[in-house]
């Protein structure tokens, strides 16, 4: 966390763009991407349905 922290710090005094990369286990985020992307895919559909 040290380390994102002090390179988003640096980033943000950039005048340019900057990617910062954040490095993770895709197999144990799996679950929770899926999660996420579920709840979005119902609120679109309950904006698109008008409900």
């Amino acid at each position: 966390w040290n380390e994102f922290s002090n390179e988003l710090k640096k980033a943000a005094k950039r005048k340019s763009f900057s990617v910062l990369e954040i490095k993770i286990d895709s197999q144990k985020t799996l679950q929770i991407r899926k999660n996420i992307w579920n709840e979005i895919k119902q609120t679109a559909e309950s904006l698109i349905n008008g409900n």
